[in-house]
């Protein structure tokens, strides 16, 4: 039975993919950062239910794989270019110039080629959460100072770790997001759900819980408004180690942990956030 929505319809035509496998390759391709993200959230959450009994594991491969793929409706949504400090095109050109660098590396000196692909790791996490508005510390500002100055000659020129227009834009404020817009946010949720429900081979459980991943606890969220019993456990989950990873984004920082922990608390006092959920995935991190 597919999923029914009483805030949003919508009557654009979504792409058609042959199957999943696809649909996450071109998720990747086009969308790095939200694919990313995804892959964070879906690794927080599978920490989470390690203690879980074997009689859950549907469940388990069901929310670990919606975790993976909460955002896909971004791969519909040309206006998330228009979010954070840097542009879409701007990351993917970015992105294509490390992946040169790391095949450059590799391929120039093997044996110090783990230590330098750990630094273009550290420095593409540092890009997307920056990229995306997070906010920017003394330290970030010295980690883009010095990868300004790095690069690398290849057949095909100089390839820099980071241009100085990049890094500027990474340190300025962030341009306002088109998620203000409850209607676009409804949008990028319903996009999603639809892709998915095209595919037979998603179990319904991934879609109904892409599908309430924006929804909070007191009916306050999107796109339907729904409450914490109509949610369920499950999707409160999701909810929560989305939210702690919106604020995260992948960064060692233990401060900025504490941070995303005291605003899942602030939120959870609020009836926003289950308690439960929150509280377990404190002890899991």
């Amino acid at each position: 039975m597919h999923i029914v929505h009483r805030a949003v319809r919508l009557e654009e035509p979504v792409v058609a993919f042959r199957n999943l496998g696809e649909l996450m390759q071109a998720f990747e391709c086009a969308c790095p950062l939200w694919a990313a993200h995804g892959r964070r959230v879906a690794a927080i959450l599978e920490r989470a239910l390690r203690c879980l009994p074997a009689s859950v594991r549907i469940q388990r491969g069901a929310l670990l794989l919606a975790a993976r793929l909460h955002d896909v409706g971004y791969l519909l949504v040309p206006e998330a270019a228009a979010c954070g400090r840097l542009s879409a095109a701007q990351l993917r050109r970015i992105r294509e110039r490390l992946l040169r660098i790391k095949a450059y590396w590799t391929r120039r000196d093997p044996a110090s080629a783990p230590e330098r692909l750990e630094e273009l790791a550290r420095l593409w996490v540092l890009i997307g959460r920056l990229g995306l508005g997070g906010l920017v510390s003394e330290a970030d500002r010295r980690e883009l100072e010095r990868y300004s100055r790095r690069w690398v000659e290849d057949s095909d020129g100089v390839l820099a770790y980071l241009e100085p227009e990049e890094a500027r834009a990474l340190l300025g404020p962030p341009k306002p997001c088109w998620e203000e817009s409850s209607h676009e946010l409804s949008r990028h949720v319903l996009l999603g759900v639809r892709l998915l429900e095209s595919l037979s081979e998603v179990p319904q459980a991934v879609v109904r819980l892409v599908a309430v991943h924006h929804e909070r606890a007191d009916g306050s969220g999107l796109p339907e408004g729904l409450r914490g019993r109509e949610l369920g456990f499950w999707a409160q989950l999701l909810i929560a180690a989305d939210l702690y990873d919106a604020h995260t984004g992948g960064s060692r920082d233990p401060a900025e942990h504490r941070a995303a922990f005291a605003l899942l608390d602030e939120l959870a006092r609020a009836g926003k956030l289950d308690v439960k959920a929150v509280s377990w995935l404190k002890e899991a991190i």
